[in-house]
């Protein structure tokens, strides 16, 4: 199972990258280029508190959210694309840090309140952390421009070298028809945008999947709808208490009593089943007593539950009372197609798709700030 985990996320990856690179001018795949932000339930929360809309597109990301009822954290363990990002960063340098400070636990679940009390009050808020929002858009503004200019000025230094030239035009007229833009593209606050995502792998030094563990909001909505899960972690009573799975969990959800689980943060990565060394531990729907830890899983203090709520209901009322007018000024206009202004705000999650597809590769479209 920790074979097929690893396949399984490769695939998502691969896929959500085909994807990425397939919402391009003029756009031709039969599948919705945007089906990862489709499938995220924390967007679809958003978006429709916010709008005060249900957003059909987001049907599929109920059903996910549903699924984790039974089935656990399994979008965090096997599909997220972020996730796999982290695990191939700390596979490729042989990272294998896995404890992590527990007072950090709770910021992920402040995060979503934070969150979901700025959207009730149709402040879109979400896109500044939403794991799928993030990666998309660091592509989009930082990554793919990078893995352009450093094509681009290959094939120039190449192109000096006479005898390739026929070869090397061949090769870049095949890139340009289909994975690279013709020309280079060149976004606003990219730097910014890459210094974000720069520091959520990171953090992954800090201990694995620290982003997961401590402020992904998904993860935290996740977390939540899988309190009853019925696919769990079990060990038997012949555990010669090792710790061997504790050491190896990349969520730290193994206490000291190596025979319980937080169940709320196991992702189902099923490490700690391939390598335990008495073979005692398993995951399955057994319906004998599972040994959950009440007192390890959701503590949440009133203090910082409060704290989530004002800071939510503080940003709102920051945004609504600065910069009047602002969306009237100057001469930027929205993508073509979008909403009238008050709805385009309450749901664009600014994931800069509509910058990827763009014709005119960044030269028309560009990331908005305050002006916007």
């Amino acid at each position: 199972m920790k074979t097929l985990r690893r396949i399984t996320q490769i695939i998502f990856f691969l896929f959500f990258v085909y994807l990425f690179l397939a919402a391009s001018y003029p756009l031709t795949s039969a599948i919705p280029v945007d089906l990862f932000l489709r499938l995220d339930p924390l967007l679809a929360l958003s978006s429709i508190i916010s709008s005060r809309t249900f957003i059909s597109t987001f049907i599929w990301a109920f059903v996910l959210l549903l699924a984790t009822i039974p089935l656990g954290r399994f979008f965090c363990g096997w599909i997220c694309p972020l996730g796999t990002a982290l695990d191939l960063t700390s596979y490729a340098v042989k990272n294998k840090i896995g404890k992590s400070i527990k007072k950090l636990r709770p910021f992920k679940y402040y995060i979503l309140f934070f969150l979901l009390v700025g959207a009730i009050f149709s402040a879109q808020l979400i896109w500044f952390l939403d794991p799928i929002a993030i990666i998309t858009r660091s592509l989009v503004l930082s990554v793919f421009p990078i893995i352009t200019l450093v094509f681009t000025s290959i094939f120039a230094g190449l192109f000096n070298l006479s005898f390739l030239q026929d070869f090397l035009l061949r090769i870049h007229n095949l890139l340009s028809s289909t994975l690279l833009p013709e020309q280079l593209t060149f976004f606003r606050f990219s730097g910014w945008i890459m210094l974000i995502f720069s520091l959520i792998v990171i953090s992954e030094f800090l201990s694995r999947r620290f982003w997961c563990r401590n402020l992904c909001p998904l993860g935290a909505l996740y977390a939540l709808f899988s309190k009853y899960q019925i696919l769990k972690r079990r060990v038997s009573a012949n555990c010669t208490q090792c710790g061997q799975c504790q050491n190896i969990c990349k969520m730290d959800a193994i206490p000291d009593d190596f025979t319980k689980t937080n169940d709320q943060e196991c992702i189902l990565c099923w490490d700690c089943v391939k390598d335990c060394p008495e073979a005692v531990t398993s995951i399955d729907f057994k319906s004998r007593e599972s040994a959950q830890v009440p007192s390890y899983g959701l503590d949440l203090s009133r203090r910082g539950f409060m704290a989530s709520i004002f800071s939510g209901l503080l940003s709102v009322g920051i945004l609504k009372t600065a910069f009047p007018d602002k969306n009237l000024k100057g001469k930027l206009i929205r993508p073509p197609g979008a909403r009238p202004e008050p709805e385009f705000l309450d749901r664009c999650i600014r994931c800069h798709e509509c910058v990827r597809v763009c014709s005119t590769s960044g030269r028309f479209l560009q990331p908005a700030f305050l002006e916007g």
